[in-house]
């Protein structure tokens, strides 16, 4: 069964909305959802139907009119919703959600530690080194999740 509510938004964000991916300082991608609306019912309704997202208001200097802007941006919502309204945007549309989805897709697979690596205990998350681990044996401890995914493969094929 369809999801006309689904369709509705995806025909809505397709034509207001904008998906962006930044690069920040440290290297890593964002993906923001944004859409802008000088109609604060609209936004509230998409928030609704999406279930996710703020509604933000912004001051205009250059008009009287109220602006407000619902958006977000933590990963897990932004695939959710892109995998959800993909199905019913036109192709234009579905090379932009595409390369979100691939910049989640891209963090998600960085961030995900083989079995043998441990994030050491501590305080916080602030220079705390990955263990590394292979077969039980102690391999090293690394600060960066690349060097400690790279030390756990360097480890299975020493001994493979």
């Amino acid at each position: 069964m369809i999801d006309i509510d689904d369709k509705w938004l995806a025909g809505v964000l397709e034509g207001k909305c904008t998906f962006t991916t930044t690069v920040v300082k440290n290297g890593s991608e964002t993906v923001t959802v944004k859409m802008l609306s000088t109609r604060y019912d609209l936004l509230e309704r998409v928030q609704e139907v999406a279930g996710i997202g703020k509604i933000y208001h912004h001051e205009r200097k250059d008009s009287d009119r109220k602006q407000w802007s619902w958006q977000f941006s933590r990963r897990q919502d932004v695939k959710a919703l892109l995998e959800r309204i993909r199905p019913y945007v036109l192709s234009d549309v579905i090379a932009d959600i595409d390369e979100c989805l691939s910049v989640i897709d891209r963090y998600e697979s960085k961030r995900t530690l083989p079995k043998g690596v441990y994030r050491a205990e501590g305080k916080t998350d602030k220079r705390r080194p990955y263990r590394v681990y292979y077969k039980s044996k102690y391999v090293g401890s690394y600060y960066s999740v690349g060097k400690a995914k790279a030390a756990y493969e360097d480890a299975a094929r020493e001994v493979a």
